[in-house]
């Protein structure tokens, strides 16, 4: 089905990461929703994006999900028993790479065997009395194929990701054999990077197996020496005259047979194609109690936006996934803002179910032309806009409240901030003026006070006539306007109230 589809053209059908739509998100109609970097819509399910982890020994079908462009590959090859069965395994190689795929394709996950007792793991163990473990790999033809042949060479290679299976032998030298070398953890293309096997310390006359191969596309795994086992190859590790070489990119030599004791089989080497553009990639020992398998996990795009309820208010930075809606994202949005004399970084939030309302001493009053960078968490791509979003922050109108003491004589002004819409900036400073004037059958008089609040609340003395007016109903009564000032986050605002 993918013959043909081998190294760099194996990567053609590969889309653009992101088209850029600007436009205005789902849900954000009439919300004044900016964004940038927009993918365009696929229909996902929330089993579409779900990691798949295979663990079964042999081949298991892949289909990158539609709207997909990018998978995270973790690959743990077959580690190799000690053959004396009293120590740990000899381990495999773990790999992890970030790696593109074309929306729809099938991919194919080979999973190694664990190297045994006259038994060499699936997938490029070699042969020997004990069989090295077997490579892990993630590739785009199936074992089915005639024509998907595993060369070494990374332009014809059909495997993206591989992690090198362990040498089989002792998990230490004994006195009387070799240990298997571990599986390579670093990313070599001609030559297999598996450990040597080690000759048995009173046995001189041993072989130690070879490390992977020796060269592409021609190379091969070394193989030890006087009465050699055999080399390895492009994925398969060489038959060892006890011990088998792992299987890997290139597979590790067998253990060659001495006199009295035998040497241990090399450790096959792992490989990405760490060239190709989007591709990352991390090697590791993986522990000698690891279980073999290949995780694959979608990685999906995502949009940055802003959004206001109301003109002028709050501002909330929103990442959505692809489709629209899918799924909390969380994660942090660096918010820059852009100028004809450059960009300032203003504030980083922290997203809560795909969306934070930026603090208002991030964004004082005024006028903006916002980004947003989002940084990425887990299975979720980082983003920038690709354009500014043009906004505008109002200052707030505050709410002003009076309070009588129960004795009458003191009125406690508080200034708070809006309940809704308006952007979360911090509590009101600044002053209050309190104008209390006195009403008396057509007279009037009275007196004025100026102070500033402390947590947004000042408390001022009230006069009151030591005659009765409350004898005399509305004819006499005092007014209390209550005037907040204003600062740079608030606008003025007024409360007034009556007392008889």
């Amino acid at each position: 089905m993918f013959a043909g589809v081998r190294g760099r053209a194996r990567w053609s059908r590969r889309l653009a990461v992101y088209g850029t739509v600007a436009g205005t998100l789902a849900g954000g109609a009439g919300l004044g929703l900016t964004t940038a970097g927009a993918v365009a819509a696929v229909t996902l399910t929330q089993a579409d994006i779900q990691p798949q982890t295979f663990t079964t020994t042999g081949q298991s079908a892949y289909t990158a999900p539609a709207g997909i462009n990018e998978v995270k590959v973790e690959a743990v090859g077959g580690s190799a028993v000690d053959f004396a069965g009293s120590g740990p395994n000899i381990p495999a190689a773990d790999v992890v790479a970030t790696i593109p795929v074309t929306p729809g394709q099938t991919y194919y996950a080979e999973v190694g065997g664990i190297g045994k007792y006259i038994s060499p793991g699936t997938n490029g163990g070699g042969n020997g009395a004990y069989g090295g473990g077997g490579a892990s790999d993630f590739r785009t033809c199936s074992v089915t194929d005639t024509s998907c042949l595993l060369t070494g060479n990374p332009s014809s290679d059909p495997r993206l990701v591989t992690a090198g299976g362990a040498g089989a032998g002792g998990s230490s030298a004994s006195t009387f054999d070799g240990a298997g070398g571990p599986a390579g953890v670093s990313n070599v293309t001609g030559a297999g990077n598996g450990a040597d096997g080690s000759d048995g310390t009173a046995c001189p006359d041993s072989a130690d197996g070879g490390a992977g191969g020796v060269g592409a596309p021609a190379g091969t795994g070394g193989a030890g020496s006087l009465g050699a086992g055999s080399a390895g190859g492009a994925g398969t590790g060489g038959t060892g005259a006890f011990f088998g070489g792992g299987g890997g990119w290139f597979g590790g030599g067998g253990g060659g047979q001495g006199y009295t004791c035998e040497g241990g089989g090399g450790g096959g080497s792992s490989y990405v194609e760490s060239t190709v553009a989007g591709t990352t990639a991390s090697y590791t020992t993986a522990d000698p109690s690891a279980t073999p398998e290949v995780v694959v996990t979608p990685l999906v795009a995502t949009t940055v936006g802003f959004k206001q309820a109301v003109a002028g208010g709050a501002v909330v930075v929103q990442v959505q996934t692809d489709p629209v809606g899918y799924g909390p994202t969380t994660g942090q949005v660096e918010i820059d803002n852009n100028t004809s004399s450059g960009t300032t970084d203003l504030c980083t939030v922290t997203l809560a179910h795909g969306q934070a309302t930026v603090p208002g001493t991030c964004l004082p009053p005024g006028s903006y032309q916002l980004t947003g960078a989002y940084q990425g968490d887990g299975q979720y791509l980082a983003s920038t806009s690709s354009s500014p979003s043009s906004l505008t922050v109002a200052q707030a109108t505050p709410r002003v409240k009076q309070a009588f003491s129960a004795a009458h004589d003191t009125d406690t002004v508080t200034v708070m901030r809006p309940t809704t819409g308006a952007a979360e900036f911090p509590t009101p400073t600044g002053t209050v003026t309190l104008i209390e004037t006195e009403y008396f059958f057509g007279f009037s008089g009275g007196y004025s006070w100026n102070a500033s609040l402390t947590d947004g609340k000042v408390t001022f003395p009230v006069t009151r006539p030591s005659f009765g007016w409350t004898n005399y109903g509305a004819a006499a009564h005092t007014v209390l306007v209550a005037t907040y000032n204003g600062d740079t986050y608030y606008a003025t605002a007024s409360n007034n109230k009556t007392t008889s």
